[in-house]
């Protein structure tokens, strides 16, 4: 009988009630009141050792939630820092040039940007993407349009060049 999970004591529980209770009178035979005192004394402990199991797992989660919290305000940090070092790139590298070393490239790459030049309420609807409470302009819809040199588009929205610091 050692080392008996729960649900096997509570089955040696019932077959000994099955086999040592004598069920004209309802009493239990001395051997059987003898291994069921055996048998709640081993499922009071096992019960007692699942609390304190609970308890532990409570507790790991507990300290598994702070160092979450720990790590978050860390990664927050850390990305502030390589914020402030790219920056620091950025205005130590003039634009349109390229540093090379070994496998690193630092360097200014010119990117186009859409933007729209009127009021949210003068763009068309055809570059409008419909949600039921409003109408939102979409970039990506005019962006094609743009490129094409329609008249909406050309009237509403401007491609815009940019330079982008790249780091690889």
């Amino acid at each position: 009988m050692a080392g008996m999970t729960l649900y096997e004591i509570d089955d040696r529980i019932r077959e000994i009630i099955e086999t040592h209770v004598d069920m004209k009178t309802g009493e239990v035979s001395e051997e059987g009141v003898a291994e069921l005192d055996a048998l709640d004394m081993k499922r009071e402990a096992k019960l007692f050792g699942y609390a304190h199991y609970v308890k532990e797992q409570e507790g790991l989660v507990e300290a598994v939630d702070k160092e979450i919290a720990r790590l978050g305000g860390r990664q927050k940090a850390i990305q502030n820092h390589i914020v402030f070092l790219k920056n620091k790139i950025g205005e130590a590298v003039e634009k349109g040039t390229e540093l090379v070393e070994g496998t690193r490239r630092i360097g200014w790459r010119r990117s186009t940007r859409t933007e729209f030049t009127v009021p949210e309420d003068k763009i068309p609807k055809r570059y409008k993407k419909h949600k039921p409470a409003t109408d939102t302009a979409q970039v990506s819809l005019v962006k094609a349009d743009l490129t094409a040199g329609k008249p909406a588009a050309v009237k509403c929205a401007k491609f815009v060049r940019n330079w982008k610091l790249f780091i690889d």
